[in-house]
């Protein structure tokens, strides 16, 4: 039986996030932190094409009726949400693991 595949699509506040992200990495560590970081990142993004229910639920949205999952690379997390009707799956968030739990849901209930 053939895997089935997913469409991915990195959200607008992915996107904005990763920038952030690369630019501290750039400003306080290297650019070559700050490639291997991004590249590995995005590994793990493209690695969500094939079997993304693998990852844990992270959060529900009841109101929005979306459920998040969590990716995670080194200290990022990716979160993401699985749209099986079109076969998509949407990465909208990029997050340190540091940073407050409360502050990550509340991003995600923004979104």
């Amino acid at each position: 039986m053939a895997q089935e595949t997913y469409s991915l699509i990195v959200g607008k506040h992915a996107k904005s996030r990763l920038r952030e992200i690369v630019r501290y990495l750039i400003e306080n560590a290297s650019e070559q932190a700050a490639d291997y970081v991004e590249a590995g990142i995005f590994d793990v993004i493209e690695g969500l094409s094939s079997m993304p229910e693998r990852y844990m639920i992270y959060h529900e949205n009841t109101e929005k009726n979306l459920v998040y999952r969590r990716a995670l690379k080194w200290k990022y997390i990716i979160f993401f949400n699985i749209n099986e009707a079109e076969k998509t799956v949407e990465v909208v968030h990029i997050a340190h693991s540091s940073q407050d739990p409360k502050r990550i849901k509340n991003t995600l209930s923004e979104l």
